[in-house]
């Protein structure tokens, strides 16, 4: 199960087509059997996934997380469907004001300004 996370963890970050193939041919090479099965039923649409209600997920995370962490995050982000998107959203939003901050300090230090962009 950890393995099949991982691939499709790996077919969402990746953009190339070919790399994309890669992994799922080397996942398919190296899992044994029913995992094997049970990858290409969900990957193909053949399995019913509609079945796993997000009670029963909810469920899984409560026994694992922090009952108060969890319940903040939820709060934060809304339902659990969300959580991910929001998470990469933020992680691009936080990138992009990263290196827009570190560019405008190398603008300022070749326009001889002091660094303000810094906590003293």
């Amino acid at each position: 199960m950890r393995d099949f996370a991982k691939l499709l963890d790996g077919l969402v970050y990746t953009r190339s087509r070919n790399a994309k193939l890669k992994l799922i041919a080397d996942y398919l090479r190296t899992t044994p059997d029913p995992d094997r099965g049970w990858a290409m039923a969900a990957m193909t649409g053949a399995i019913d996934i509609k079945a796993v209600k997000s009670a029963a997920i909810h469920q899984m995370v409560a026994e694992r997380v922090d009952p108060e962490l969890f319940a903040m995050s939820r709060d934060f982000v809304g339902d659990l469907a969300e959580a991910r998107r929001r998470t990469c959203r933020s992680r691009r939003r936080h990138a992009h004001h990263l290196r827009r901050d570190r560019a405008t300090r190398r603008a300022a230090a070749r326009a001889g300004w002091p660094d303000v962009g810094r906590d003293a």
